[in-house]
């Protein structure tokens, strides 16, 4: 098992609440670790996207049985599938996020 599947599994299975604070983006195997949490805030203008069918793959570090066990085969795969962004506020309404939040600029 590799580092990453074993800090995947680890953060999945802690014993305790954990959350994601996304700003920016998550991309790829990030938003797996995204997806192991218990509760996702996120920015507004945060993303998530998944581009492995872009470079002929498959998702790794579990993102495909993730969304699944979120959001169901069909919704699953139609995320997956095309590789694109995923603003937070359409991840919001599909129940991926509890809460967008207007982060301040500085400078």
């Amino acid at each position: 098992m590799s580092v990453g599947d074993r800090t995947l599994t680890r953060l999945a299975r802690l014993s305790m609440p954990t959350i994601a604070a996304v700003e920016g983006f998550a991309v790829g195997v990030a938003w797996s670790l995204v997806r192991c949490c218990d509760v996702v805030v996120t920015a507004e203008d945060a993303f998530s996207a998944a581009p492995f069918p872009q470079r002929g793959m498959a998702p790794d570090g579990g993102l495909a049985w993730f969304l699944t066990r979120s959001l169901g085969p069909t919704r699953a795969a139609e995320l997956l599938m095309p590789g694109e962004r995923f603003p937070a506020p359409t991840a919001a309404a599909a129940g991926l996020v509890n809460r967008v939040v207007l982060m301040e600029k500085n400078g």
